[in-house]
Protein backbone atom coordinates (compact mmCIF):
# COMPACT_ATOMS: atom_id res chain seq x y z
CA UNK A 1 0.00 0.00 0.00
CA UNK A 2 0.86 3.67 -0.58
CA UNK A 3 0.54 6.54 1.46
CA UNK A 4 -2.24 8.42 0.02
CA UNK A 5 -2.05 12.55 0.51
CA UNK A 6 -4.80 14.69 1.84
CA UNK A 7 -6.16 18.65 2.54
CA UNK A 8 -8.00 19.63 4.85
CA UNK A 9 -9.83 23.14 4.73
CA UNK A 10 -12.16 24.88 6.89
CA UNK A 11 -15.19 27.05 5.40
CA UNK A 12 -17.58 29.09 6.76
CA UNK A 13 -21.10 29.82 5.83
CA UNK A 14 -21.76 33.32 7.01
CA UNK A 15 -18.36 34.69 5.02
CA UNK A 16 -17.02 34.22 1.74
CA UNK A 17 -13.38 35.15 2.83
CA UNK A 18 -11.76 33.04 5.98
CA UNK A 19 -10.19 35.86 6.96
CA UNK A 20 -13.36 37.45 7.91
CA UNK A 21 -15.65 34.98 9.82
CA UNK A 22 -18.38 35.92 11.66
CA UNK A 23 -21.54 34.66 13.96
CA UNK A 24 -25.02 35.71 13.10
CA UNK A 25 -27.99 36.75 15.54
CA UNK A 26 -30.28 38.49 13.14
CA UNK A 27 -28.61 41.51 11.95
CA UNK A 28 -26.13 41.33 14.71
CA UNK A 29 -22.27 39.86 13.77
CA UNK A 30 -20.01 38.63 16.52
CA UNK A 31 -16.14 38.02 14.57
CA UNK A 32 -14.24 35.15 15.49
CA UNK A 33 -11.88 32.86 13.79
CA UNK A 34 -10.45 29.36 13.40
CA UNK A 35 -6.87 28.62 13.49
CA UNK A 36 -4.56 25.27 13.28
CA UNK A 37 -1.82 26.62 15.82
CA UNK A 38 -2.29 26.90 19.35
CA UNK A 39 -0.96 30.60 19.37
CA UNK A 40 -3.64 31.38 16.69
CA UNK A 41 -1.40 32.65 14.51
CA UNK A 42 -2.36 30.45 11.80
CA UNK A 43 -5.96 31.03 10.27
CA UNK A 44 -7.56 27.81 9.31
CA UNK A 45 -9.50 28.55 5.90
CA UNK A 46 -9.21 27.15 2.53
CA UNK A 47 -5.82 28.85 1.66
CA UNK A 48 -6.78 31.86 0.39
CA UNK A 49 -6.76 35.71 2.19
CA UNK A 50 -3.92 34.23 4.01
CA UNK A 51 -5.56 31.50 5.14
CA UNK A 52 -3.16 28.12 5.93
CA UNK A 53 -4.85 24.51 4.85
CA UNK A 54 -3.85 21.37 7.07
CA UNK A 55 -2.03 18.57 4.69
CA UNK A 56 -0.88 14.63 5.64
CA UNK A 57 -0.83 11.43 4.68
CA UNK A 58 -2.42 8.31 5.32
CA UNK A 59 -2.03 4.77 4.66
CA UNK A 60 -5.24 2.95 3.68
CA UNK A 61 -6.43 -0.85 3.76
CA UNK A 62 -5.78 -3.05 6.62
CA UNK A 63 -3.90 -2.00 9.71
CA UNK A 64 -0.72 -3.88 10.34
CA UNK A 65 0.22 -4.25 14.38
CA UNK A 66 -0.16 -1.57 15.76
CA UNK A 67 -0.15 0.75 12.91
CA UNK A 68 -2.80 3.97 12.78
CA UNK A 69 -4.73 4.47 10.20
CA UNK A 70 -5.67 7.93 10.99
CA UNK A 71 -5.18 11.32 11.91
CA UNK A 72 -6.33 14.26 14.12
CA UNK A 73 -6.37 17.62 14.46
CA UNK A 74 -7.18 20.30 16.64
CA UNK A 75 -8.93 23.69 15.75
CA UNK A 76 -8.04 26.46 18.16
CA UNK A 77 -10.58 29.14 18.04
CA UNK A 78 -10.67 32.95 19.06
CA UNK A 79 -13.67 35.52 19.66
CA UNK A 80 -12.05 38.91 19.62
CA UNK A 81 -13.13 41.09 23.09
CA UNK A 82 -14.68 44.48 23.09
CA UNK A 83 -17.32 43.42 20.10
CA UNK A 84 -20.09 45.61 20.15
CA UNK A 85 -22.73 42.63 19.95
CA UNK A 86 -26.79 42.42 20.62
CA UNK A 87 -28.07 40.16 22.57
CA UNK A 88 -28.91 36.72 20.78
CA UNK A 89 -27.95 33.38 20.24
CA UNK A 90 -25.02 33.53 17.40
CA UNK A 91 -24.33 31.12 14.63
CA UNK A 92 -22.03 29.52 12.08
CA UNK A 93 -21.67 26.86 10.08
CA UNK A 94 -18.42 25.35 9.31
CA UNK A 95 -17.34 23.45 6.27
CA UNK A 96 -14.79 20.46 6.53
CA UNK A 97 -13.19 19.87 3.10
CA UNK A 98 -11.28 16.77 2.84
CA UNK A 99 -9.47 16.55 -0.35
CA UNK A 100 -7.13 13.32 -1.51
Amino acid sequence: MRDVPYVVTLGSANSASPATRWLAAGSFRLYYNLYRDAARVEIWGDGTAGSFVVSGSVRPGPGVGNETRSNTYTVYGRVPPLQDAGVGNYADTIFVTLTF
